[in-house]
């Protein structure tokens, strides 16, 4: 409970975390610091309620399943690009997404984090020079998977993107220029599956029930 109460959490909150942080490490083979700090960082940075923590478990899960993600890699990422990605006004399912496209293409975690964040900064620097209009009528980013796709029609392509974003960024925005908006809301849609840590959970328990049983 350690990282669950470093993280302000109230005993009640902690309860109610607790056992999707339990499902969380034992689907993706995490220690329970590691599920405790990443459900209670990501409740954090993106404002949720300790009772979406079942949520944050089925999500992280579920990319793992469906990306070269794994526990460390889903730290790292989350550390360098999730609190961008938040603070640009992404979702959490959004930038999980994102940051599983990037790792299956950067084989790393931090460099997809990284990536990622770059990208929104450079976005932001270069909002009146894009061609497209990113952010809405009160200032704030459009979706992700919004501005691929307004950039798609704009005729962005990976060539143009690398130019103009730079070393950091350039590469990110390239992949997800790649992968479309289409590919974006495809992997988002791979993530919200309800039941999907516990169900893991158990099936990887199931399985060392095997094992120690085909040993005995």
């Amino acid at each position: 409970l350690y990282a669950l109460a470093s993280a302000g959490m109230s005993a009640e909150e902690q309860m109610a975390s607790l056992m999707p942080v339990l499902d969380l490490a034992t689907a993706i083979q995490a220690d329970l610091g590691q599920a405790g700090e990443l459900v209670a960082g990501s409740l954090k940075t993106f404002g949720l309620e300790a009772g979406e923590a079942g949520r944050i478990a089925d999500v992280f899960t579920a990319s793992v399943g469906a990306s070269r993600l794994n526990a460390q890699r889903l730290e790292l990422a989350m550390r360098n690009g999730g609190m961008t990605a938040a603070a640009y006004g992404q979702s959490f399912e959004g930038t999980v997404a994102a940051l599983a496209l990037l790792t299956d293409v950067f084989g790393s975690g931090e460099r997809a984090g990284t990536g990622l964040a770059s990208v929104f900064g450079e976005m932001n620097e270069q909002a009146g020079k894009l061609g497209i209009v990113v952010k809405d009528n009160v200032g704030k980013f459009l979706p992700l998977v919004e501005i691929i796709r307004r950039m798609e029609r704009a005729g962005w392509d990976n060539n143009r993107a690398i130019q103009e974003f730079g070393r950091d960024a350039g590469p990110a925005l390239a992949r997800l220029l790649d992968v479309g908006s289409a590919g974006l809301e495809r992997m988002e849609g791979r993530l919200k599956s309800a039941g999907q840590a516990a169900t893991t959970a158990g099936k990887q328990m199931s399985g060392l029930q095997e094992i120690g049983r085909a040993h005995v």
